[in-house]
């Protein structure tokens, strides 16, 4: 069996109200995080920006520094095992959402609305560190 690594990069985009935007991915049925597959050698904030792009329209956005939280996962496709890390940011933006054909909905959640909807314990974590963050 295979194994690749791949590395994606993605935000908690909060909006005014600090509430995080996710959105509803129809194919696997789950509420996910904007986040997007680092093409070739793009830097982290490259693929940040095509990335919110691509899956949201949002071209205005603040990077929340030094906030960064990286979360490494592995699953199989076919017969190979893939090795996931995905980068996450904090951004903050007033714009609004236009979705990708990947998702289907999208919700402003506050982060403890959030930590209910979500499947997977790594975005729990990444979203209690925002909110940590966000608070002090």
């Amino acid at each position: 069996m295979m194994r690749q690594h791949t590395k994606s990069v993605g935000a908690v985009v909060l909006n005014p109200q600090d509430q995080a935007l996710f959105m509803f991915r129809a194919d696997m049925k789950f509420w996910e995080l904007p986040k997007e597959k680092a093409i070739g050698s793009e830097s982290e904030l490259e693929t940040l920006k095509r990335g919110l792009f691509e899956e949201t329209g949002i071209t205005r956005y603040n990077v929340i520094d030094p906030f960064k939280e990286e979360v490494t996962y592995s699953f199989k496709l076919g017969d190979e095992i893939i090795d996931r890390t995905i980068v996450f940011y904090l951004v903050r933006t007033e714009e609004s959402v236009r979705l990708s054909r990947e998702h289907t909905d999208f919700k402003w959640l506050s982060i403890p609305e959030a930590q209910k909807v979500v499947r997977f314990d790594n975005y729990r974590r990444v979203l209690e560190a925002a909110k940590k963050y966000i608070s002090s």
